[in-house]
C-alpha cells in the first residue's frame, strides 16, 4: 500500500488486512514507518450514527519510501498493490513504481495466479 496516510491505513490497508493479507506500507514519514514495524498492528475508530467501534488492524509493515531497493522489492513481491497519495506526489513515488515492476518482470513475476479463476 503506497501511503500510509488517513486514507492508505484507515480504508485500504484495513479493508485488505481484513481479507487476510498481509499489508506493507510504503511511506517517507518515519514516525509512521518505525511504529507500524514495531507494532505490526495499528488503531482504525469507524464512527457511524449509532456511536463508534475500535477496529485493530493487524498483520502490517512498512518500508521507507525513500528507500529505492526495498521499495522495489516490496512491490516486486507483492500480490496486490495500490496506492493514496495525493495527485501532486505521484511524480514523487513514479521512479519507485517503475523499480520495483521492472524488478518483479526481471524475476520472472507477473499477475498472481488464481486457481479459482
Amino acid at each position: 500500500m503506497y501511503g500510509g496516510g488517513n486514507i492508505g491505513r484507515g480504508f485500504i490497508g484495513m479493508l485488505l488486512s481484513q481479507s487476510g493479507y498481509d499489508v506493507t506500507f510504503v511511506d517517507v514519514v518515519d514516525a509512521v514507518v518505525n511504529r507500524l514495524n514495531e507494532e505490526h498492528c495499528y488503531p482504525v475508530r469507524i464512527i457511524s450514527s449509532e456511536g463508534h467501534e475500535d477496529v485493530q488492524v493487524e498483520h502490517v509493515s512498512a518500508v521507507n519510501g525513500n528507500d529505492q531497493t526495498a521499495t522495489a522489492k516490496a512491490i516486486a513481491e507483492c500480490d496486490i498493490m495500490a496506492t493514496a497519495v495525493g495527485v501532486n506526489i505521484l511524480k514523487f513515488i513514479i521512479s519507485n513504481l517503475v523499480a520495483g515492476i521492472r524488478l518483479r518482470r526481471e524475476q520472472g513475476g507477473g499477475p498472481p495466479e488464481h486457481p479459482d479463476l
